[in-house]
């Protein structure tokens, strides 16, 4: 009986320190995620085919890193904010934003090519600027991830501007635009909603280029 109360006691004292873990963890739980438990972001399908192609070449500039500058800002009205807590490097970040605005505008076919690096003087190029990209998984027994990203793009044609816009996008694991399993790690998570954030702002670049590129003057 000594045997089986003292074994009683140990899960108990077991289960009370893995709760109190958590909740020193607080409302953010990134600081349980397990090292190398997800994959890495690839580039997402955005299933769009644009209806005014321009007929100009583009090269997707690399992305600058301007995430540091608004941590703590409101992304897209909602109350999840820019953040630190992701588990990518800022280089990865750069590449992750690289490849799908890449890959969208391919898809796309808004452009007659798309470009990752210019061999010579491009035809247009597009710029951006990583204000936001992270993710955060919030809650105690019912937890909620979230994907944070925002982006300032800027096409140019040559030295002149013709789009600018800043796009954000919050993607949570509740929402259909959630491409990731709901029995998962909670790393994958973060990752993927990241991924499905990034992939909804690429497309909304692409549908805003489409609906204005006749009145934008890109259109040879």
């Amino acid at each position: 009986m000594t045997g089986t109360t003292t074994s009683r006691t140990t899960r108990l004292a077991m289960l009370c320190v893995s709760l109190c873990v958590v909740a020193l963890a607080g409302c953010n739980r990134a600081t349980l995620r397990i090292p190398g438990a997800s994959t890495e972001m690839a580039p997402q399908l955005i299933r769009h085919t644009a209806k005014h192609p321009t007929g100009r070449h583009v090269v997707v500039a690399m992305p600058s890193d301007g995430r540091a500058q608004h941590l703590g800002r409101s992304i897209a009205g909602t109350d999840w904010t820019a953040c630190t807590t992701d588990s990518l490097t800022p280089e990865q970040a750069k590449l992750a934003v690289h490849h799908q605005l890449e890959a969208a505008l391919r898809e796309s076919k808004l452009f007659l090519s798309v470009a990752l690096k210019s061999t010579s003087a491009p035809d247009l190029t597009l710029e951006t600027d990583v204000l936001a990209l992270c993710s955060q998984v919030r809650g105690f027994l019912i937890a909620r991830g979230a994907g944070i990203a925002a982006l300032r793009l800027t096409l140019k044609d040559g030295a002149g501007t013709v789009f600018q816009q800043t796009i954000e996008r919050v993607v949570t694991d509740d929402q259909p635009e959630y491409s990731g399993a709901q029995v998962t790690t909670v790393e994958q998570v973060m990752r993927t909603l990241m991924s499905d954030s990034l992939r909804e702002i690429s497309r909304q670049l692409v549908l805003q280029i489409d609906q204005a590129a006749p009145t934008l003057k890109i259109v040879p």
